[in-house]
């Protein structure tokens, strides 16, 4: 066995004892507004494609060179307290050495949330990205608005084999505001067979004890030989809202560079179908 595979397995089995210990009460993450991030359970941060990392790592906008555009629409019947959201991105990492990227979010559900973020990085086989976010949001319920800049940092590493290894923090300095939950994550990514890709990612809450404040991610996506179709598979553990998930979605890519994405999810502890979450998702190379 490899080193790297030997790390990897390591890793993993120490993020599985710690998604195993209490969890306590919170919300959905916005992490999750993109169909190959649903479909994956969230197990993105080390593998974010284009116009997904600006939000999951802004790291990963720099390998990839191009421009690109992507919007996603994720919605979760309110009646279960669920929530609507849409996002835009437009990804430039062609006109200089570094990578940017400008993305506008806008989420209704127990609070109202408009999120402008502007991100920028670079690399090469070590690439870092940070995100300065302007948020404006409230409680659904009352009519005061809060505004606030909070950041978002990204590191990620591509090591022989496929091993990527990303590290990242969400929401930094975000203490003024109470709707939103600073966090930190690692996140690993590995090719354990032809065409299947395996990746985890480990959440920390770090406003909350450690037995109150984290969560657990892992996907597992194949792509058929010779084929412009991925199908995936998601299971997540929420230890803020004490929840558990499944997903699985499917993703397309056109010869034009289109790609095309739909992600479902249903969450383990509300009974019936009104509880899903459907996220569609479109990129384009400009």
């Amino acid at each position: 066995m490899s080193s790297h595979r030997k790390l990897f397995l390591l890793i993993l089995a120490t993020m599985l004892f710690l998604a195993s210990l209490p969890s306590a009460a919170g919300e959905i993450r916005p992490e999750l507004f993109n169909a190959r991030a649903l479909a994956l359970g969230g197990a993105v941060r080390a593998i974010p494609s284009t116009v997904m990392a600006a939000r999951m790592n802004p790291a990963a906008l720099s390998p990839i060179r191009g421009f690109y555009g992507g919007f996603s629409y994720e919605g979760q019947d309110r009646d279960v307290g669920g929530f609507d959201a849409v996002q835009v991105t437009l990804v430039d990492n062609a006109t200089s050495n570094f990578a940017g990227a400008i993305q506008y979010t806008r989420s209704t559900s127990d609070y109202q949330l408009e999120d402008l973020g502007i991100s920028i990085a670079g690399g090469k086989s070590n690439h870092f990205g940070a995100t300065l976010r302007y948020i404006h949001g409230r409680d659904s319920n009352l009519d005061s608005w809060e505004s606030a800049l909070v950041g978002d940092l990204g590191f990620l590493a591509e090591r022989h084999g496929g091993l990527k290894i990303a590290v990242t923090g969400h929401d930094l300095f975000a203490d003024q505001l109470g709707f939103l939950s600073p966090r930190i994550a690692l996140g690993l990514a590995y090719p354990i067979f032809p065409r299947w890709n395996l990746s985890t990612d480990f959440v920390r809450h770090t406003e909350e004890s450690m037995s109150d404040g984290q969560d657990y991610h892992v996907g597992l996506e194949w792509t058929p030989s010779g084929s412009s179709f991925a199908l995936r598979f998601g299971q997540m553990w929420e230890g803020l809202t004490d929840e558990d998930a499944t997903s699985i979605g499917f993703g397309w890519k056109s010869e034009e560079g289109w790609v095309f994405g739909y992600a479902v999810q249903k969450v383990r502890q509300i009974s019936g179908f009104d509880n899903l979450r459907h996220c569609f998702s479109v990129q384009a190379a400009m």
